[in-house]
């Protein structure tokens, strides 16, 4: 989740650097941080006993994605602002709905956010087919969210089976397919090299 969170630091120091968050928008941080956040409470103890490595991990990454949305949150116009409080907010409120089942319940808030993260690599996508540029979706991003999913989490999953885990991080497909897109078509040149032995 590190390498995954300092990716994005090329970003935040062309935003300084501008003082003005230019067509950048928070939404993949914003919904970075609340996901770091609900995976810090699902490894506390009395969510989820034996999975304090989620929380260490995540809380992390929940740092440093806060301090990401606070430069975002000091760069931006207030509509973005007042976006960006609205989201934060109701996240809030949704984690503090305490029930007996509470490893469910933030199991389906993540499920939850990682659908939105679909959405918005879909989103993405169009905008990589429209423009027919990929500034919108840089390889390294892109190749360590595939790292992130691809390896650490779903190890982690398959030691300890957690079936929590395992279901929030099921989108390692789309990952595959986020990196194929890019210019340099990985895949595509993989397949190419291959079928010309």
């Amino acid at each position: 989740m590190c390498f995954v969170c300092c990716i994005c630091s090329p970003t935040f120091v062309k935003i300084c650097k501008g003082k003005s968050v230019a067509e950048f928008k928070p939404d993949p941080y914003v919904m970075t941080l609340l996901k770091c956040a609900m995976w810090v409470f699902y490894g506390l103890p009395f969510v989820k006993s034996h999975s304090i490595l989620v929380s260490t991990i995540n809380g992390i990454g929940f740092v440093t994605e806060a301090m990401y949305v606070t430069l975002f949150f000091v760069h931006s116009d207030w509509r973005k602002r007042v976006r960006m409080i609205y989201n934060l907010h109701v996240h809030y409120f949704y984690l503090h709905d305490f029930s007996i089942k509470r490893a469910l319940i933030v199991d389906v808030g993540l499920t939850l956010l990682n659908g939105l993260f679909i959405y918005l690599f879909f989103w993405v996508q169009s905008n990589v087919i429209k423009t027919e540029s990929v500034k919108y979706l840089p390889f390294y991003l892109s190749l360590a969210n595939l790292l992130n999913i691809g390896t650490v989490w779903v190890c982690y999953a398959s030691l300890k089976f957690d079936y929590n885990v395992v279901a929030s991080n099921a989108a390692i497909f789309f990952s595959f397919l986020e990196i194929d897109c890019l210019n340099s078509g990985l895949f595509s040149q993989i397949y190419l090299l291959t079928s010309s032995l």
